[in-house]
Parts: structure tokens; C-alpha cells; sequence
């Protein structure tokens, strides 16, 4: 019965880990640092927009109907 359990948490990890196979395969380290911080950077801009939002006033915020429109 443990040996069941064994093969069973090995295929839940194999599974799981496998959403990103093949997602870097073929990148050398510096494109998939470019993916990287290409995707920080985004993230990095969209957290200061919001940033910039908040500080805003409650008309302001109305004028652009939301922090979405307001970032895009």
C-alpha cells in the first residue's frame, strides 16, 4: 500500500512539473533571461501605473473608469 502511495505522489510531481516542458528547450541562458526580465519589467510597470492610480483623485478616477483603462 505505501509503495501505491509512492507512485502516486511521483506522478502527481512528474505532471505538475511538467507545465513548462519544452518552454524554455532550445533557449540559450541569455534569451531566457531577456523572457525574464522582459516579463519583470511589465510587471514592474503595470505595479507603478497602479501606483500612480491610486494616488489620483475619486474624479479623476471616474474620468478613466478604472485602474485597467487607466494602465493599458
Amino acid at each position: 500500500m505505501k509503495n501505491i502511495y509512492i507512485v502516486f505522489i511521483l506522478l502527481l510531481v512528474i505532471l505538475l512539473s511538467g507545465c513548462s516542458i519544452n518552454k524554455y528547450e532550445g533557449m540559450t541562458a541569455e534569451e531566457w533571461s531577456d523572457n525574464y526580465y522582459e516579463a519583470e519589467d511589465k510587471y514592474d510597470d503595470f505595479r507603478s501605473c497602479v501606483e500612480d492610480y491610486d494616488s489620483l483623485s475619486f474624479q479623476e478616477k471616474n474620468q478613466y473608469g478604472g485602474v485597467f483603462y487607466y494602465c493599458e
